[in-house]
């Protein structure tokens, strides 16, 4: 009961906010830094820092819905032995709001939190690594997303850390090591 009263709450508050929507086109490239949560099978690991790009859209006032869509592409290093190498199709979909705003809209800060659904593209493994295969990766994994942006202009910066929720490996012994990330965003704002 608690939670449909919360629920029917939250959308009230947001229907003011998208009945006077603005929409916003945020094409974007940025950076990733992975890390496990712990060590799997015994094994030492490092996450390398890798890329993304995409867009995304800004559907709303003070308080916005920002879906989106990205290419993402991680590594990670067992050490002493090679690279598993992975590409993923992000969907995040975020609850932002507008901490700070002129009315001319050259400068802004927002927060935001979400979740962020990932679906493995390709998986590369270095030949040496013997202990997994791309059968004990994931397809898919669900990300909880917190994060904050500042607007100049039409340009934008975010950033965010992206806690795992699912376990990026399957079928091994001591499976459950969550992913985790810093990313940061950078790109252009183009308002309709």
């Amino acid at each position: 009961m608690k939670i449909k009263l919360f629920m029917l709450l939250g959308i009230m508050l947001l229907i003011p906010s998208l009945a006077k929507s603005q929409i916003s086109l945020r094409p974007q490239v940025g950076i990733n830094a992975p890390s496990l949560t712990k060590d799997v099978a015994t094994f030492k690991w490092k996450g390398n820092v890798g890329f993304q790009f995409g867009a995304d859209l800004q559907i709303g006032g003070t308080i916005y819905i920002q879906p989106g869509v990205n290419w993402e592409s991680t590594s990670l290093t067992l050490e002493n032995v090679g690279d598993i190498d992975i590409s993923r199709i992000n969907i995040p979909v975020y609850l932002g709001f507008r901490l700070f705003e002129q009315e001319s809209a050259t400068f802004g800060m927002r927060a935001f939190v979400g979740p962020n659904f990932a679906i493995t593209a390709s998986e590369k493994l270095d030949d040496a690594i013997t202990d997994f295969s791309k059968d004990n990766i994931k397809n898919s994994l669900i990300s909880g997303v917190v994060g904050a942006g500042l607007d100049i202009s039409i340009l934008f910066v975010d950033l965010a850390y992206r806690f795992g929720l699912t376990d990026v490996f399957e079928n091994i012994n001591d499976d459950n090591a969550k992913k985790h990330f810093f990313v940061a965003n950078a790109g252009i704002r183009i308002g309709f």
